[in-house]
């Protein structure tokens, strides 16, 4: 089982063993780039938390922001 990035419910940020992958055929990778300079590299329907609630990626839009830190 591949370690993956979780979010608890408190919304901390855990390393978590996945209990299921599945392969989803190839699809184009698409990278999210955060204003701090990290970037995410995901696919469009692959969930993200920008700190209003979980969306996909390809639901976001440049200049969409979550809470600062």
């Amino acid at each position: 089982t591949p370690e993956v990035l979780a979010m608890t419910p408190q919304e901390r940020i855990v390393v978590a063993s996945s209990d299921a992958i599945w392969r989803v055929g190839v699809r184009p990778v698409l990278k999210l780039v955060l204003a701090g300079g990290r970037s995410i590299r995901a696919t469009g329907q692959h969930r993200i938390y920008p700190g209003a609630g979980w969306s996909v990626l390809t639901d976001l839009k440049v200049g969409d922001q979550g809470p600062v830190a």
